[in-house]
């Protein structure tokens, strides 16, 4: 997921970079299943996904700095299973840039 400056949620499905990273570390993206490329997703449909970890690019990383800070800055994941565990990975803005096309 990914907020950007509007403060809007986007989610990486299928054929994006962070899924085929998800993929090869052997775990399943559980928006894979639900859209193509990068898209804006509502609130209910971010909370049915529940997912075990959040991905957040370094740029992001860099700009709240701690994981309480991203919970606080993605509310709707406090309580998801990633958000109870503080599962926060941290990926280098770089790798999200892949053209898979």
């Amino acid at each position: 997921m990914m907020l950007d400056r509007s403060g809007n949620y986007k989610v990486g499905g299928n054929n994006t970079a962070v899924d085929t990273i998800i993929s090869l570390s052997g775990a399943q993206n559980p928006a894979s299943e639900l859209i193509d490329g990068y898209k804006t997703m509502n609130a209910e449909t971010m909370i049915t996904m529940q997912p075990d970890y959040i991905l957040i690019s370094q740029r992001a990383w860099d700009s709240l700095g701690s994981k309480d800070k991203v919970l606080s800055a993605i509310p709707l994941l406090k309580n998801s299973p990633a958000g109870k565990s503080k599962n926060i990975i941290v990926i280098p803005s770089g790798a999200l840039l892949v053209d898979l096309t």
